[in-house]
């Protein structure tokens, strides 16, 4: 029942005002590039006031693209909280040494925030095709999606 692509989210969750709850954990690339060391700083940091240069990727288009990682509601039986761990796993809020990633959270998907999110970090991910990432469910689903790495995902996620 695998669909992560980000049109299979919008068809699926196209209803408004509904949410989509989301579960994601993968190891990083070494060497990230400022614009997604930026992206975690504010993420982790919570610090909104010196962004700096976002990358260029359609997720960074919509401004709820901050809420992802600590919206929440009670339609699910879940506490919202994301963070990045360093090489130990330990949580850190440096992004420069950031390893691993872990999101916990759900909001309103108006704009398919999920599916651009999973469009956006594959190609940061130090992963193998196939391997586990999480899933996410929309409100009203009682299965949840599951979402597996593709090195390609551009071309594999753009149906």
């Amino acid at each position: 029942m695998f669909s992560g692509s980000p049109s299979a989210i919008k068809e699926r969750e196209n209803k408004m005002g509904m949410y989509t709850e989301l579960h994601f954990n993968a190891e990083l690339k070494k060497d990230l590039p400022k614009e997604v060391l930026n992206v975690f700083d504010c993420w982790f940091k919570k610090d909104n006031k010196k962004i700096g240069k976002l990358p260029d990727h359609p997720f960074f288009k919509d401004t709820r693209w901050r809420q992802l990682t600590y919206d929440g509601s009670y339609y699910f039986d879940m506490l919202s909280g994301s963070f990045i761990g360093d090489e130990c796993k330990k949580i850190t809020t440096d992004p420069e040494r950031a390893r691993y990633i872990s999101i916990r959270g759900n909001l309103k998907n108006y704009a398919n925030e999920v599916g651009k999110f999973i469009d956006w970090i594959m190609p940061y991910l130090d992963k193998f095709d196939d391997d586990f990432l999480g899933f996410h469910r929309y409100e009203e689903s009682e299965m949840p999606t599951l979402i597996f790495y593709k090195k390609n995902a551009k071309e594999k996620n753009n149906e």
